[in-house]
């Protein structure tokens, strides 16, 4: 498969998603409700829900046509329900209509709080861009986890008055809620609306032959019950009938009954096919989108783009993705009677297409795609195979929510049944803060004697396997220092593991109190992060070294290193990324030593909020981070907020104890808080404290709070109380205002 063939692949399953549907004959115009649509732009949200066949999607498409105003499109399907994954769907949305790079929201950063600073962003982007715009969210029925839904409706909530929220869905819509209406903020339009008169049946009959009777109309009317979809079907059982070729139509009054609808499918579309159209359609149905060569290698045939092609132009349940019509999908009608099909009548053939289809999307660079018909076809090992092959690559590039998806639906038996994935799982669950997964991942890789294969770009299992332990670091820095070497001996230098290797030894070294070692471990570490373009270990390994340079007096050559860290966080996006909460926290150690206390403020508010993703997972960059902080505390007179990060510090000393140099300087700043005496006002939150201050801004009560956190009411409002101590507030409005003028929260969107 060529490039552009790989690059055209991926683009339509974006393309299906991210893009206004195309324009095609043989449809309807609802010029009546599209007039409705454009009259209602002073409603801030507007909601389609009605069961699938209402012609939501092509509605929504001719009014985006006829409207004047740009149309951020979204449209989701089974998978796209988590907080995360909607979100980097709209911030790609939104960042195509506003002209800006996706990069801006920072949706795709592993671990950021899509309440605390995704939405806000988003927020600030649309006010700044003050041009009308519509934000389409199709099918937000997909949205099911609680975090997506109150995210959404935060988003709702703070929309600037030229930006309007347009929803679908096949179930009652949470955000028509009765405070909306109540404020007239709603348009809601449901089966009854969408619905086709009799005008609109009219005119779809007159493209059949014969000009269409009143009789027939009514029929068809009292049939349907006005259901688009079954008015359709109704209108190709009528052509057939006045051909002779048919029976009379068909009830389909129970239409929205899928059981009636399978039936008046088969009766009146795939009955009256050709076979081996029927059997094309019927064996390409596992897939999401289709094209000529895609099914060609699904079918092991050739021509299925002639046969797509004739296909669209004859009914209107295959359309194509885009105006070129190289890539195609079916109505959801279609395509779930279809499957129905498939597995009833060839059975066996089933995991045998979802087998082709993963290599052919393997092929086509999309992984997600493959994994996914890997898994449908019951190949569990070839999922966990490719898994193991991409998770760190698709992490690096902010696709964590693809990376958890995979590795949720492989499952812990099979994940343990492959000691490469099982290793990987732990870097994940290390790097995102899951400090008892990431144990439990390297307890169960720690007695693999005959390591597999390492797939292509994975670093080999020995080498792997020693470096997370080393970063781990359950048994102390010495066993640190030994598996960094380790690691690093085994990794070839053109490696982009090799960086991560030689981090863990250089870290080992210092924490030994091997300072000159360290120093030379870093600089060989950050050469090669910079070699092969790992921006992300780049950014902690400069700002590591900045803290030893400091703690040795080396203030220029610290500052040199701190520049070098926030410039690569800058270009590279990755100011959310908890790797770079070290960065700022020496940025703000640094400042202070400038006396510059405004600048230091600034990079401590950045490192502080971050530092909730740094966890007891990776115990010595926990323990640096909050040193850093600690400090930056006592200089700036903060000694209560000061003993706040210690108390976070000897929890992290509670599972890890062992961390040389590290517990010296523990109790060093432990003996000088004790003289510091018990310090005034503080705006320093736990980290419990920031995990609710982003639930503040939202509708939730307290109650609703404590369920999306997993714990009690009590423990809710005793947070609550302690947030508004420290920020001086009163109400939650008040304590979210001061949260946004410290720092604390995005001071750019939620006002």
């Amino acid at each position: 498969m060529s490039a552009r063939a790989d690059d055209e692949a991926r683009w339509a399953l974006v393309e299906d998603q991210l893009h206004v549907p195309a324009d095609r004959p043989g449809l309807i115009d609802r010029w009546a409700l599209v007039d409705e649509l454009i009259a209602a732009s002073d409603r801030r949200v507007i909601a389609l829900s009605a069961p699938v066949g209402f012609g939501k999607r092509t509605l929504l498409a001719q009014w985006a046509r006829r409207d004047d105003r740009p149309f951020a499109w979204v449209s989701l399907g089974p998978g796209d329900g988590s907080a995360s994954q909607l979100f980097i769907l709209i911030a790609a949305a939104v960042a195509r209509t506003l002209g800006i790079p996706s990069a801006e929201f920072n949706a795709e950063t592993p671990g950021i709080s899509v309440i605390g600073q995704v939405v806000p962003r988003l927020v600030a982007a649309l006010t700044r861009h003050t041009d009308s715009i519509v934000l389409v969210v199709h099918n937000i029925h997909e949205v099911k986890d609680d975090e997506a839904r109150d995210a959404l409706d935060l988003l709702a909530d703070h929309l600037p008055a030229h930006v309007q929220l347009v929803v679908s869905s096949r179930q009652p819509v949470w955000l028509t809620s009765p405070a909306r209406r109540a404020r007239g903020d709603v348009l809601e339009l449901g089966p009854s609306q969408l619905s086709f008169t009799g005008e609109e049946v009219t005119s779809l009959l007159e493209l059949t032959p014969g000009a269409p009777l009143p009789n027939e109309v009514a029929d068809i009317m009292s049939s349907t019950e006005g259901w688009p979809a079954g008015v359709y079907l109704s209108s190709l059982a009528l052509r057939r009938h006045r051909s002779g070729v048919s029976s009379p139509l068909l009830p389909v009054t129970a239409a929205i009954n899928s059981a009636v609808t399978a039936d008046f499918v088969r009766d009146e579309v795939l009955s009256k096919l050709q076979p081996d159209i029927v059997g094309f359609l019927r064996r390409t149905s596992i897939l999401d989108v289709m094209s000529g060569p895609l099914c060609d290698a699904l079918l092991h045939t050739d021509g299925s783009d002639r046969m797509l092609d004739s296909i669209s132009r004859s009914n209107l349940l295959v359309v194509p993705v885009e105006a070129t019509g190289s890539w195609y999908r079916c109505h959801t009608l279609l395509r779930t009677v279809l499957l129905d099909e498939l597995h009833a009548v060839e059975p066996d053939r089933v995991p045998v297409l979802h087998e082709r289809a993963s290599a052919w999307w393997e092929q086509a660079g999309s992984v997600d795609a493959a994994i996914k018909h890997a898994l449908a076809a019951g190949i569990t090992a070839r999922a966990a195979d490719l898994a193991a092959q991409h998770a760190l690559g698709e992490y690096s590039s902010g696709r964590l929510h693809d990376v958890t998806t995979w590795l949720e639906r492989i499952g812990d038996d099979s994940i343990s049944a492959n000691p490469t994935l099982a290793v990987i799982a732990g870097w994940i669950a290390a790097l995102t803060g899951h400090s008892a997964d990431a144990s439990r991942w390297l307890d169960s890789v720690e007695h693999v004697d005959s390591p597999p294969p390492a797939p292509p770009g994975v670093p080999s299992f020995e080498s792997n396997r020693a470096a997370l332990r080393g970063f781990l670091c359950p048994r102390g820095v010495e066993q640190m220092v030994s598996d960094g070497e380790l690691a690093a001996s085994l990794e070839p230098p053109w490696s982009p593991w090799h960086t991560i290797a030689l981090g863990v030894l250089a870290t080992g070294r210092w924490l030994n109190g091997d300072f000159d070692l360290a120093l030379l471990d870093y600089t060989a570490s950050i050469d090669a992060a910079a070699q092969t373009q790992a921006w992300v270990p780049l950014t902690r390994m400069l700002a590591l070294r900045a803290v030893l340079h400091m703690d040795q007096g080396d203030w220029d050559t610290a500052a040199q290193d701190v520049t070098s860290s926030l410039d690569v966080i800058d270009t590279h996006n990755l100011a959310e990324y908890g790797t770079s909460a070290t960065t700022y926290a020496a940025a703000a150690r640094l400042s202070l030593h400038d006396s510059d206390v405004e600048a230091a403020r600034t990079a401590l508010a950045q490192a502080m909020h971050l530092r909730v993703l740094v966890t007891w997972a990776t115990p010595w960059a926990s323990v640096i981070l909050r040193l850093q902080l600690v400090g930056a505390h006592l200089a700036l007179g903060d000694p209560r907020g000061a003993r706040i990060i210690l108390h976070e510090i000897d929890d992290v000393l509670h599972h890890r104890p062992r961390l040389g140099l590290l517990n010296d300087q523990v109790e060093a700043v432990r003996q000088q808080l004790s003289e510091a005496g018990p310090g005034g006002r503080t705006t320093t939150l736990s980290t419990a404290e920031l995990r609710l201050l982003p639930y503040l801004q939202t509708h939730l009560t307290l109650a609703e709070i404590a369920g999306r956190l997993y714990v009690s009411r009590h423990t809710v409002a005793t947070q609550a109380k302690s947030i508004y101590s420290k920020l001086a507030a009163s109400t939650r409005g008040e304590a979210v205002t001061r949260a946004r003028e410290v720092g604390l929260l995005p001071d750019d969107g939620l006002s």
